[in-house]
């Protein structure tokens, strides 16, 4: 991901990883490849999770990136990290136009869930869910 490209991804990022997790898959060469936010409900970011679910948000890839499983990879350690917080329920939205993540929230396990789908900022949001494991939810000690 070019700076150019990179700085309003960490801009918008930002304040999610404070109150969250950020996790980043990186390259040597290339430098940052994909950010994704993981939070826990609760948090003031949230958008859709409610109680007994975690979310993830913004999930980017740089253009070099993409193909590579990069996405994937993030997307399932946002799905182990639900699960060892004893989460049901792993949420996330994104924008129609976005058809590959759509495709990739897919394959990972995440089912439409049009009753949870929602607008902001008059631009709309389709929902997705991943049932997980039924588990005792806990918050992290830092929560």
């Amino acid at each position: 991901m070019r700076p150019d490209e990179r700085a309003p991804v960490l801009r918008a990022v930002e304040p999610l990883a404070a109150d969250g997790e950020l996790i980043a898959a990186r390259d040597e060469r290339e430098g940052l490849m994909e950010t994704v936010t993981f939070l826990l409900s609760g948090s003031r970011h949230v958008e859709l999770a409610r109680e007994h679910e975690a979310e993830l948000r913004l999930l980017a890839v740089a253009p070099a990136a993409r193909g590579r499983g990069i996405g994937e990879a993030l997307v399932t350690e946002c799905i182990r990290r639900a699960r060892d917080h004893g989460c049901q329920r792993l949420v996330l939205s994104t924008q129609p136009t976005m058809a590959p993540a759509q495709r990739l929230y897919t394959r990972t396990g995440f089912v439409r869930a049009p009753e949870r789908d929602w607008s902001k900022a008059g631009s709309p949001r389709l929902a997705f869910t991943l049932e997980l494991a039924r588990a005792t939810y806990r918050r992290s000690a830092d929560s």
